[in-house]
């Protein structure tokens, strides 16, 4: 009974994104975490050696990361990782920190950044640049509190998506991909 009380609203937080999964209240969310996938592909390439081409988004809540160079293993291995360390990072900044609208802000400068080096078709385009610009506009005109609980909400739908994720494309539908040589 202790862990309910201490965890109640982490529990409630999880329910609640569970519940609106499938709706369209989700959908960015779900989309701002495959932007953080893609970009997880291309930051192990840069890390590697490599370079980022292009990153694509497409509303079907899929992406593509172009690489050329680096580890090729650790490219493949990065869109999991990243997107679950970055929804660790963002859930303890918001948790730890009372610097809420800072991270808000800077996560949304990233976005437009990496948006305008690296994205090119409409779509992701368009995404990444009205999530990057409302985060900026939640930091500057939102409270702290609000700022915390978005925070904490796109940390742990990150977090969450990563085993969904998984799950669903290696379990759940396995025959929809196919690896190119």
């Amino acid at each position: 009974m202790s862990f309910l009380k201490g965890h109640w609203q982490l529990l409630l937080t999880t329910a609640v994104v569970f519940l609106l999964w499938n709706t369209l209240l989700a959908f960015p969310l779900k989309m701002l975490v495959v932007f953080f996938h893609e970009i997880s592909h291309g930051l192990a390439a840069i890390l590697t050696g490599g370079q980022i081409i292009e990153i694509t988004l497409s509303p079907q809540q899929g992406g593509v990361a172009t690489t050329a160079g680096g580890s090729r293993f650790a490219i493949l291995f990065a869109g999991y990782i990243g997107s679950l360390l970055c929804g660790v990072a963002l859930f303890m900044a918001a948790l730890r920190t009372q610097a809420d609208t800072w991270w808000m802000a800077s996560v949304g400068v990233v976005l437009i950044i990496i948006t305008i080096l690296y994205i090119r078709t409409p779509f992701a385009l368009a995404f990444g640049l009205i999530t990057g610009a409302a985060m900026l506009a939640m930091a500057r005109y939102l409270s702290h509190q609000i700022n915390d609980l978005v925070l904490r909400i796109i940390g742990l739908t990150s977090m969450i998506y990563v085993p969904y994720d998984i799950f669903s494309d290696t379990l759940a539908r396995p025959i929809c991909h196919r690896t190119l040589l």
